[in-house]
């Protein structure tokens, strides 16, 4: 069974990889996401994306930049 935080993560990732938009504010992205995360976590899962260079966190908002796709041997594979 997952634990809240990978579950949240996995949450917070979709929300932000399936954005129509090229920035979303901090405060828009929390206000949109469910009640049960908390600062504290909200804060973890931002650092954790960022430090696995997913996301770039600016003063305008957060921007999704990971790619999901990597290229071996002439196919592309998910990550």
């Amino acid at each position: 069974m997952k634990s809240s935080f990978q579950s949240n993560l996995v949450l917070v990732e979709n929300m932000l990889n399936n954005s129509g938009n090229s920035v979303v504010g901090i405060s828009e992205l929390k206000r949109i996401l469910p009640n049960q995360i908390d600062g504290n976590e909200f804060g973890r899962i931002l650092s954790y994306l960022e430090g696995r260079n997913k996301i770039v966190i600016a003063s305008r908002g957060i921007t999704w930049i990971f790619n999901s796709f990597y290229k071996t041997g002439g196919q592309y594979n998910f990550v």
